[in-house]
């Protein structure tokens, strides 16, 4: 959750006008990357909590 927190200080930090357009292109398939990764880990804890409750029960 840092690298997304430091990839959106970057996207508030940078002019659109000073940018090259391969940077911000870049910069939206590192984003799409880390916000994928993120969702998968929340489905993995998603996934072991239900499993644990179903295994308490």
């Amino acid at each position: 959750m840092r690298a997304v927190n430091k990839l959106m200080t970057l996207f508030t930090c940078s002019r659109l006008s000073d940018s090259d357009p391969r940077d911000l292109g870049n910069i939206a398939a590192i984003s799409r990357l880390l916000l994928q990764d993120a969702s998968d880990m929340f489905d993995v804890i998603e996934t072991r909590g239900l499993e644990a409750k179903h295994m308490a029960s």
